[in-house]
């Protein structure tokens, strides 16, 4: 029989970092950090009105567990709106705090399911993660088991999660005891551009541990943004609709193209895309 599992916003004590984003930003000190300063406490209200982290596990036999977390859509919603009413710094803010919490949710909750899962003499023993491990049908058959108890939340049919502020992955278990974390590897995840991976890794500035090819295509991809000064955020100037490195952006154009007009899953984009093909 199926197990279910849901850890509601009360089992994660969840404190911003302030150190710990700005350091994501990029942002240490002149000019830049203090615009981002004038903004940490009308950020941070707005977290607090907006948050609603949660998170579900199904447990379908002795072998896997399905594990969905999430800090809600509200917050999502929130940023969209602050950039398209041009509050630019204060809506990069929101979003960055926004990846912290989520992060710091994952910690959190690796921690909780090793103390439930050893309470039943099982182990983890990989974490398989989406579009590495795991295959769009796959996570949305995964996503059916958790559905119930997360209404509000989908699988489209290109694995992309709603709310985008979310994670969905599988811990192969075991009956041996392990010492395997259950948290977010960054040396699998495709996603290069990620500011928790270049700041807790720094997978992109080692570059002595990064084949030339790689080099030039993380630096490529990197340069995509582009830093302006006057306010301190990065913005994209162009990207090119055929090239495919798996940035992020490069999925971002990939769904402008090949998406479903109905498919909300990227707020004031899906807006575009509806506006431009229906």
């Amino acid at each position: 029989m199926e197990k279910q599992m849901i850890f509601p916003a009360n089992r994660f004590a969840l404190v911003p970092d302030r150190d710990e984003v700005f350091a994501w930003l990029q942002c240490d000190a002149g000019p830049c950090r203090a615009a981002f300063e004038r903004e940490w406490v009308p950020a941070l209200q707005l977290l607090e009105e907006t948050m609603t982290p949660v998170a579900v596990c199904a447990q379908r036999n002795a072998n896997a567990l399905t594990v969905f977390l999430t800090i809600g859509k509200e917050t999502e919603k929130r940023v969209s709106a602050l950039f398209q009413e041009e509050r630019y710094i204060l809506g990069s803010l929101l979003n960055t705090l926004c990846d912290e919490m989520l992060f710091q949710m994952d910690s959190k909750l690796a921690n909780i399911l090793q103390r439930e899962l050893v309470s039943e003499h099982l182990y983890m023993a990989e974490r398989l993660e989406p579009r590495v491990h795991l295959s769009p049908e796959t996570l949305q058959a995964d996503f059916g088991s958790l559905q119930s108890m997360v209404p509000f939340a989908r699988v489209t049919t290109s694995g992309v999660l709603y709310p985008a502020k979310s994670m969905l992955y599988r811990i192969v278990l075991t009956g041996e005891s392990r010492t395997v974390s259950a948290l977010h590897d960054c040396a699998r995840c495709d996603q290069a551009d990620c500011l928790y991976r270049n700041r807790k890794h720094e997978s992109l500035r080692e570059k002595e541990k990064l084949p030339e090819r790689e080099l030039k295509e993380s630096t490529k991809r990197r340069k995509r943004l582009v830093w302006r000064e006057e306010i301190g955020i990065p913005v994209l100037l162009s990207s090119n609709a055929s090239v495919d490195d798996n940035s992020e952006v490069s999925r971002f154009m990939d769904y402008f193209k090949l998406a479903d007009p109905n498919d909300a899953a990227y707020g004031a984009l899906s807006d575009r895309v509806h506006l431009l093909t229906c």
